[in-house]
This record gives structure tokens, C-alpha cells and sequence, in this order.
């Protein structure tokens, strides 16, 4: 063997020998990736009241309870992370599991809703003030999730912080406005 073709042995054994060793370094590289879980839930809600700072007190609320409920069931914290939505963006995001569950706070859940594969769940506040409504609706990708936030929503709505701020929402407001206008109006009957 000549010298020329050891040394080219040598060298194509130098070269293989350096990549797999790269190879290698970058295959330990890669497993120092780490994956975490996370205990937040992703909820959106679909309201069709007027925007007001009631109603941002009563979504917040509600995530807080249902975190409460769903902590109380799982021994644990669980963050309820919360986007408000529109309806047409809301049935996309649901179909995509975008979002572990969805609130729909209003008297109807939209027929666009009501299409894609999801459970339903209603309830009604039983409030001194106007009536409101709230549906729970919970994809079924997950049956154990569907199952902690069905059970978990009745609890929810009836902790105290809740019904805290459901009772400032649906509190009756006089506008000041109204008011002057009703005595303008008011036709008083006095006797001489």
C-alpha cells in the first residue's frame, strides 16, 4: 500500500470518526430540551352584554371560581386563563382546541355553536335582579377534562366571589338622565 492511499485511509477514517462524534454531540444537545405541563386552562367567553366594567369583574370571577372548583377536585392550582371572543371565531377555535372550554353568558348559545361536537351545559343565576344565563361549553377531545368541567361549572357559579359579581351585574341602574325626564313628566296632585 502506498503512502498516498494510507494516508487517505487515514484521513476518510479521521473524518467519519469526527462526524459521528458531531453526531453525537448534537444528538445530547437535543435531548436537553425540556417539556413542562401546565395546569392553566384555556377558557374563552362569548358575551353579548355592552362592554362595562361589570361585566370584565363577572368573567374574571367566573375564572377564578372555576379555578377554585376545578383545584378543589384536582388537589392542586388550576389557572383559568380567559379571551373574550366573538362567535364565528369562538366555533373555529373550538374545532381546533384552541380553548379547553368556552362560556357563553346570554340566553342563546349561536346555532354556529351548537354545530360543532361539543357538550352543552345551561344554567340560570336565581338572583333577586334580572335573570341571566350561562352556557358551559366543553369540547370532548379530553373525556377526563369534559368530565372536571362539567363537574366542576355548579360550583363555580355558586361560589361567593361569583355571586358577588353576578348581583353588581345585574344590579338595576338608574341613569340620572331618566331620572330628570321622569320628573318633567310626573304630573303632581295636590289639593288646596
Amino acid at each position: 500500500m502506498s503512502t498516498r492511499a494510507f494516508l487517505g485511509y487515514t484521513l476518510l477514517a479521521a473524518c467519519l470518526t469526527f462526524g459521528v462524534r458531531a453526531a453525537d454531540s448534537a444528538s445530547d444537545a437535543k435531548s436537553d430540551v425540556k417539556v413542562q405541563a401546565s395546569s392553566d386552562l384555556r377558557l374563552a367567553i362569548l358575551d353579548f352584554a355592552p362592554t362595562s366594567p361589570e361585566r370584565e369583574a363577572l368573567h374574571q370571577a367566573f375564572a377564578d371560581s372555576l379555578g377554585t372548583a376545578l383545584g378543589k377536585k384536582l388537589g392542586g392550582t388550576v389557572v383559568v386563563k380567559i379571551t373574550e371572543t366573538d362567535a364565528f371565531r369562538l366555533q373555529f377555535d373550538l374545532k381546533t382546541g384552541a380553548y379547553d372550554a368556552a362560556l357563553v353568558v346570554g340566553s342563546n348559545v349561536p346555532n354556529s355553536l351548537k354545530k360543532v361536537d361539543c357538550e352543552i351545559l345551561r344554567a340560570v343565576s336565581d338572583s333577586a335582579g334580572p335573570a341571566k344565563v350561562f352556557h358551559m361549553i366543553v369540547p370532548p377531545d379530553d373525556p377526563g377534562l369534559q368530565r372536571m368541567i362539567s363537574e366542576a361549572f355548579p360550583d363555580a357559579l355558586s361560589m361567593p366571589k361569583f355571586q358577588e359579581a353576578l348581583t353588581r351585574s345585574v344590579a338595576v341602574r338608574i341613569s340620572p338622565d331618566a331620572v330628570k325626564r321622569a320628573v318633567k313628566e310626573a304630573v303632581a296632585d295636590t289639593v288646596h
